[in-house]
């Protein structure tokens, strides 16, 4: 196959080279030359920048599996619940009673800033006059008053 392409080549200067002017019979050989030098390493620089390409591909993707390998960290430990002030109300022996009040709860709501779970009328009551949490003394505001929903 190479023996042709040269063959081929000389064909063709050798053509070239019958032309009746000099300077035309120079341009054309160079242009052949200059054509088939291109066509024959045409054919390498693709296989080289597939090559390259292949090497940017593993070099990106071994680096995004290191820092996707961090990211699976398990979640930290939620914080201890704060504990009950000594001021504050105390805490009834039915979980299910509201600490305020001291009856079953109707309407649950949850005080964001600590956790525990009252009556909302009372909590709202108690969060408007005193501005914290009844338990912990913890300061508070309504916003942080989380109404709470029993699934059916």
């Amino acid at each position: 196959m190479e023996r042709q392409k040269q063959q081929q080549r000389q064909h063709q200067l050798q053509a070239a080279a019958r032309h009746h002017s000099r300077i035309a019979a120079a341009a054309h050989k160079w242009w052949l030359q200059g054509s088939s030098v291109v066509a024959d390493n045409l054919s390498r620089a693709l296989i080289l920048s597939v090559f390259g390409f292949k090497v940017l591909e593993w070099w990106y993707t071994s680096a995004e599996d290191h820092i996707s390998s961090n990211a699976a960290l398990p979640p930290p430990l939620p914080p201890p619940p704060p504990k009950p002030d000594p001021q504050g109300i105390g805490l009834p022996s039915d979980p299910s009673q509201c600490p305020l009040c001291r009856q079953r709860r109707v309407n649950p709501a949850i005080m964001a800033v600590s956790g525990y779970v009252f009556c909302y009328p009372c909590l709202f009551r108690h969060v408007s006059q005193e501005h914290c949490c009844p338990v912990t003394r913890t300061p508070a505001t309504l916003d942080h008053i989380r109404k709470l929903y029993e699934a059916m």
